[in-house]
């Protein structure tokens, strides 16, 4: 059984992490809800981030494996976004489904590297090692001879 860790026993920079991972769920939530409601069925990955939040505070080396993934994803989408950017500005943006104004080049560009950035620093929470300690397996608990 796992122990109850209480919010305030996680690093705060683990916390802003996990929250950043719950609310990226949230959000894929309300985009599946309303693309459904519309009547596409999207089964997004990303809602996986809805249980990566409370993973990465309970400790779950699982978890944590998994949002590095989801981490290592957005790196190479970011990326790509921004080679069709350079390469076809303006570009259509839908958010929620609805689609937006066309978007000028420098605008796009400022916004995937703050989002970048905000990537990095997640990324290197995780890896941090006194993170990356909390997140050790627990040795198996060996029975006791009996006498």
């Amino acid at each position: 059984m796992e122990p109850i860790l209480r919010a305030r026993d996680n690093p705060m920079a683990l916390r802003i992490v996990a929250g950043l991972f719950v609310l990226q769920g949230l959000l894929t939530a309300v985009d599946v809800i309303l693309k459904s409601c519309g009547g596409h069925l999207d089964l997004n990955l990303m809602l996986l981030c809805l249980w990566i939040g409370p993973g990465l505070l309970r400790h779950s080396p699982t978890w944590r494996k998994w949002a590095l993934v989801v981490l290592w994803f957005s790196f190479f989408a970011i990326s790509l976004l921004a080679v069709f950017a350079l390469l076809r500005p303006p570009l259509d943006f839908k958010i929620f489904g609805f689609p937006t104004a066309p978007v000028p080049l420098v605008p796009t560009l400022l916004f995937l590297l703050a989002l970048l950035l905000l990537n990095l620093w997640q990324y290197r929470v995780l890896i941090r090692p006194d993170i990356h300690g909390l997140f050790a397996p627990v040795p198996p608990h060996f029975a006791r001879p009996r006498t």
